[in-house]
């Protein structure tokens, strides 16, 4: 699903999703792809100090490399609104408020429509 997302495949990250949604927790995913996010939005906002932050953050480099696919797919308030959505998705989950699989398949779509 990360890889899928990060380089633009479409079809490999719905496929992946929806697997993942029958059998998998909500949360976790929605941690694992704030991570992988990210580290997409410090590299696109920051195009000449990135590493210095996947640096900082301990990232490994083929999460950075991916990361960095994603930022140059995906324009940078594109990478920013999808951070924000996992981040209320995790609130909203944690607090009984949430849309579950349905508001993180929207969120995904939505940013691989920009």
């Amino acid at each position: 699903l990360l890889d899928g997302l990060c380089s633009g495949d479409h079809i490999k990250t719905l496929k992946s999703l929806h697997a993942i949604s029958k059998n998998g927790d909500l949360i976790p995913l929605v941690s694992a792809m704030h991570n992988r996010m990210r580290l997409a939005w410090y590299s696109s906002m920051h195009t000449q100090k990135g590493s210095l932050f996947a640096e900082s953050l301990g990232a490994k480099n083929y999460a950075w490399n991916m990361a960095g696919n994603a930022a140059r797919k995906y324009s940078p308030g594109s990478i920013s609104k999808f951070v924000l959505g996992l981040i209320k998705i995790n609130i909203d989950e944690k607090s009984g408020t949430g849309s579950g699989w349905a508001g993180i398949e929207t969120l995904v779509i939505e940013l691989m429509s920009c």
